[in-house]
């Protein structure tokens, strides 16, 4: 009957499998003589079963060879500078058949690698096992939690490494509020704990709180704006942690369907954990202790010709204020010099998207 055949007109769609995946590359030409040219690819790949049913389940692969050229004045040479990271991830999922209570739980194992010898010191695998859970109460409004447990081992033998990195559990909490405010005006508030936990008992071990506060506002229907503040523990190869105080502004504006400008500004303060090795001056009692302020600036803009057709512009800058210095063997010296560890980096990429 008509009725029944409106009724199968609007039920809701619901695949049982999702599936998708995707490469890309990047190929970078250096003026200076001790960065070889050389290329970027990431590519990745995700199955998703009943991703809208009570219960499912994900199974993602992500894998990166990025490029970051060292050019001290301690090697002449040219030195390989490709990082590859890749990371394997399986999610389980269940919500309450109206989606009002959403939970996950899921175990992720990840690879990173550095092709240089002198960086296999810093070559890990990394267990990680997350669960979080999200709760509506409102439309449009949740209270959530997130838990990560993270093992990180150092499989090479460090021994006379330029940095010392200790196997260690790195473990973090939080619960927050996600909602609207006003049809125009959207919030997220969290907080939390997070510790570090290292094998090496000459390197202190160390625990914290975490913060998030974001604010995004509709301005008009075209232009978005957004601010915030988040204090998050990350892992380093430097230390082997480095807790961030990080501070944003972004904007998002789009203008007749088909020009769209981005940007955002950021300044972060970090504080890295216990640093030893053959790179830290002995003499120096401050010497393990690295502070760094970073200054990030980045816009972006696209503008589509047709629907599937549209060229778009990246420029950014990026920039690493620190008084830390590392010892690093030169030939011509009889001993170590001091090598600064801040620098700057400008970047500008111009793109062509296809839209299929």
């Amino acid at each position: 009957t008509e009725g029944e055949g409106s009724q199968i007109e609007n039920r809701e769609y619901r695949p049982r499998v999702e599936f998708d995946a995707g490469v890309s590359g990047n190929a970078y030409i250096f003026l200076e003589d001790q960065a070889q040219n050389n290329f970027g690819v990431r590519g990745n790949f995700d199955l998703r079963v009943n991703p809208r049913g009570r219960f499912g389940f994900s199974l993602s692969n992500r894998l990166a060879r990025t490029v970051r050229p060292f050019t001290g004045r301690s090697n002449q040479s040219i030195v390989d500078s490709g990082r590859v990271n890749n990371a394997t991830t399986l999610l389980l999922q269940a919500r309450s058949p109206g989606g009002v209570f959403n939970t996950s739980f899921g175990y992720g194992f990840r690879l990173d690698f550095f092709e240089s010898e002198d960086f296999r010191y810093a070559n890990s695998f990394v267990h990680q096992i997350t669960a979080d859970t999200h709760y509506r109460f409102l439309p449009r409004t949740s209270i959530f939690w997130d838990a990560t447990a993270e093992f990180t081992d150092y499989y090479n033998d460090a021994i006379g490494a330029p940095l010392a990195q200790s196997n260690n559990w790195r473990v973090r909490s939080r619960v927050g509020l996600n909602g609207v405010i006003t049809p125009r005006l959207s919030a997220t508030v969290a907080a939390g704990y997070t510790a570090v936990f290292l094998q090496d008992s000459t390197l202190g071990d160390f625990d914290t709180v975490l913060l998030l506060a974001s604010l995004r506002g509709q301005l008009t229907p075209t232009l978005a704006l957004g601010l915030g503040y988040e204090r998050e523990n990350r892992g380093s190869v430097t230390g082997n942690y480095r807790l961030q105080d990080r501070g944003y502004v972004d904007l998002q504006w789009l203008f007749a369907r088909s020009f769209l400008f981005g940007a955002e500004v950021s300044v972060a303060y970090l504080q890295f954990g216990d640093i030893a090795g053959a790179s830290i001056d002995p003499l120096d009692p401050g010497a393990r202790n690295r502070t760094d302020v970073y200054l990030e600036a980045k816009a972006f803009a696209e503008y589509r010709f047709t629907d599937y057709l549209a060229v778009n512009l990246s420029v950014g800058y990026f920039g690493d204020f620190t008084d830390f210095e590392f010892l690093i063997p030169v030939d011509t010296e009889p001993a170590p010099v001091a090598d600064p560890a801040g620098f700057s980096k400008f970047e500008a990429w111009l793109g062509v998207r296809v839209f299929y």
